[in-house]
């Protein structure tokens, strides 16, 4: 959990610092237009963590809502079999809420985490949603190349959905997007300071019952690459040096 909090933090002092910069088969991992990610910046992490902050972009390209399923950790794995293990931790769901604009004024998006095995976001039909500086983890460089995404129709906890077991509603608002926290405007920031309290306020934030797996009703598997992005530890070669300060002729 310390490492949860961590993480937490690093994103927080990420996030205030300026900017600076069809189904497919479900046995297989194919490019598709699901979504995008594109790589803005670097945050604080404690190696070998690598924390960084990305515009994404999903899109539900199908008639009914549609769940967006993502490794824990960025350019992990996903179970193939759409079974995942519950962790046996007193609290092994969190969720993190993103506010933003709709066509009509203002809306959110919840991210559920089943933490060490999946960060998944449910969208209506025909709806796409866009979060500036959305945080991603990954434990190495090679890891943060491209992300597998499923989309599933369904979290199974037993018998229940994940939205019958939460007892909150979970969906994204219709054609949400999310501003950089830094960057939120005081509507948006009223907005998100009222629905906060009735999040906070809800008399049931989980229930105490878990069951032991989570079973994603898996439609289609996909990767999206991860476009711009620079190795935190990648260094330019320099040219070796001669006495006379003139490059070194190469072997």
């Amino acid at each position: 959990m310390n490492q949860i909090v961590l993480f937490m933090l690093a994103i927080s002092l990420c996030a205030s610092a300026p900017s600076r910069a069809a189904n497919a088969s479900a046995n297989s991992e194919q490019e598709s237009p699901v979504g995008t990610i594109n790589f803005k910046w670097h945050c604080p992490a404690k190696p070998p963590m690598i924390n960084f902050l990305a515009n994404l972009s999903l899109t539900n390209r199908h008639d009914s809502p549609m769940w967006f399923i993502m490794p824990y950790h960025c350019g992990g794995s996903l179970a193939t079999n759409g079974v995942f293990n519950v962790p046996a931790y007193k609290s092994p769901f969190v969720e993190n809420i993103y506010y933003g604009r709709v066509k009509d004024g203002f809306g959110e998006t919840i991210v559920v985490s089943l933490i060490g095995q999946f960060h998944a976001l449910l969208l209506p039909p025909h709806s796409s949603l866009r979060i500036t500086g959305y945080a991603f983890s990954c434990w190495r460089d090679p890891q943060a190349d491209s992300q597998v995404v499923y989309e599933a129709t369904s979290l199974l906890l037993g018998e229940q959905t994940y939205q019958q077991w939460r007892g909150f509603p979970v969906t994204t608002s219709v054609n949400i997007d999310v501003p950089l926290q830094i960057e939120m405007d005081k509507d948006i920031a009223k907005y998100a300071k009222d629905r906060r309290l009735q999040y906070y306020n809800h008399p049931r934030l989980f229930p105490n019952e878990t069951p032991g797996t989570v079973t994603a009703s898996i439609v289609s598997r996909n990767v999206i690459s991860i476009a711009g992005y620079v190795p935190k530890h990648k260094k330019q070669a320099q040219p070796s040096v001669g006495g006379d300060g003139k490059p070194a002729p190469q072997p």
